[in-house]
């Protein structure tokens, strides 16, 4: 099946499916058919859509699933950095149009406290990929929430546009300022600071992000404490 392609802005051609299994793989697919980048792969729904490591995240109609793909070459080391600065880059522009975005260490939109949406990026040969899903007004888990109570973008197309935006914030953001002065933009709006967590039997208290990307941990013990870096993976934050 042929996707409608939409001009959506100067700079990046978006191709519309009705349904993917995933839009960052059909997003692989178009740079192999050796399309002009940068472009953009949209779906009404995925039927095999994954969030990072792996997690199946639910693709229903109603929501936006997205990948952006780009020629920046990036390390693998450099894509835990551009999820968090990605994230912010969400998060400051649905704070610019009055959606009350936080980010949840590494790659959840927040609001109200519970699952917006989420980040994967993946890279191959100098090029990027980088997948959104957000809920819009789609059925969620307890977890999660859409944005059906915030009716400041009433469509898709919109709300696609802000994400684009947001995308091309996170490179121009990155390339300018590096990972220290990225951090200090993505801790503005981290909701996890603070935040009591377990390690290993320990309790510990979430005090930031350090410059590889993982998560600062305090360890405290009856007369003394410590610090540890965790990496994705290491420790689930859950939600409240």
């Amino acid at each position: 099946m042929q996707p409608k392609k939409i001009d959506i802005t100067k700079q990046i051609a978006l191709y519309h499916y009705s349904t993917l299994s995933s839009t960052n793989s059909t997003a692989r697919s178009l740079i192999a058919q050796g399309l002009d980048l940068p472009l953009a792969v949209r779906a009404d729904e995925q039927t095999a859509g994954k969030g990072q490591w792996g997690r199946v995240w639910q693709s229903s109609k109603g929501g936006m699933y997205l990948s952006v793909a780009l020629a920046v070459d990036l390390s693998l080391d450099q894509l835990l950095h551009l999820t968090l600065i990605t994230g912010w880059a969400l998060a400051a522009i649905f704070n610019r149009e009055n959606i009350p975005v936080k980010l949840k260490w590494p790659n959840d939109l927040l609001l109200d406290r519970k699952k917006l949406g989420g980040i994967k990026i993946e890279t191959k040969s100098s090029k990027i990929i980088i997948g959104i899903g957000i809920n819009w007004q789609n059925q969620t888990p307890p977890e999660g929430i859409n944005l059906l109570q915030y009716p400041f973008i009433n469509n898709l197309d919109h709300l696609t546009e802000l994400t684009i935006e947001a995308i091309f914030l996170a490179i121009e953001t990155y390339n300018s300022l590096g990972i220290q002065g990225s951090l200090t933009l993505y801790l503005e709006h981290l909701d996890s600071i603070g935040k009591s967590v377990e390690i290993n039997g320990q309790r510990g208290t979430v005090v930031g992000v350090d410059s590889q990307g993982n998560l600062r941990v305090i360890l405290s013990s009856p007369g003394a404490s410590c610090e540890i870096s965790c990496s994705p993976g290491m420790i689930s934050l859950g939600y409240y």
